[in-house]
């Protein structure tokens, strides 16, 4: 009898593809890819909203300077220049500290000592008795200038965190966690051997009593003897039977 065979012909969008190799391949490279657009966008975009705040913020600063007794054209463009130049030295600084990984507290002291004044001089500005709306247009571009150089800087950060090479010998940095990453399991708890519960002493008999002449041939003394040494306090019996009569240990010894 002859078995019969399947000669199906598998489906034609899987012939010479298996479906698990090709998955395997593609999804970690289109994520990757994916990954990397969204990162070169919000990058450019943060670079192009901390130039456009900071060019809003020195453009008023210079009408501010025009109001204020600055006729010439470039003192009124260069005195803003003593205010929000010290975010771009502060930012600069903050750059090559994140960059190189040493102190920034200097980058970060400089950018919010020039943040500050450059807030405090456009809203002075502004004047007194104005809309609350003119105080908001006057304050926003000196402070999301300084917030896009942070999205910028912790982008930055990110990077190079991640692919820092390692030295040989050097122990390895962790690499920031991802989406697609999987935190490290706890080791588990090794098991604790149960504890044996102590052993209950076992006392051996106390020895058998023995009579005053068995013991009188262990003292190698005659059984009057023995008596006499009780009747003289010198050999007190451990017990006695009505029987065997007085009683003794077989270490037992008479007194001196």
């Amino acid at each position: 009898m002859n078995t019969p065979h399947n000669n199906e012909a598998p489906p034609a969008g899987n012939q010479g593809r298996p479906t698990a190799q090709r998955t395997g391949v593609t999804v970690p490279t289109r994520d990757k890819r994916i990954r990397i657009a969204l990162i070169t966008g919000a990058v450019i975009l943060s670079v192009a909203l901390s130039g456009a705040a900071f060019w809003l913020s020195y453009a008023n600063l210079a009408g501010i300077a025009a109001e204020h007794g600055e006729n010439a054209i470039e003192r009124q463009w260069a005195w803003p220049a003593t205010i929000d130049m010290f975010i771009a030295i502060g930012e600069m600084i903050f750059a090559v500290a994140v960059m190189t990984r040493t102190n920034k507290a200097p980058g970060i002291g400089l950018t919010v000592i020039g943040s500050a004044a450059s807030i405090a001089v456009n809203l002075a500005g502004v004047g007194p008795g104005r809309p609350l709306l003119d105080y908001v247009t006057a304050a926003t571009p000196p402070v999301a200038a300084p917030i896009a150089f942070g999205a910028i800087m912790w982008q930055v950060h990110t990077f190079l965190w991640r692919h820092t090479p390692v030295a040989p010998g050097a122990t390895p940095v962790p690499p920031v966690n991802t989406p697609q990453e999987q935190p490290e399991q706890a080791p588990p708890t090794p098991a604790v051997p149960p504890v044996a519960a102590p052993a209950t002493p076992v006392h051996a008999p106390p020895p058998a009593l023995i009579t005053g002449k068995e013991l009188a041939l262990i003292l190698g003394k005659s059984p009057v003897t023995i008596r006499r040494y009780v009747m003289d306090g010198k050999l007190t019996p451990a017990a006695t039977d009505p029987v065997r009569g007085s009683l003794f240990h077989p270490d037992q010894r008479p007194a001196a």
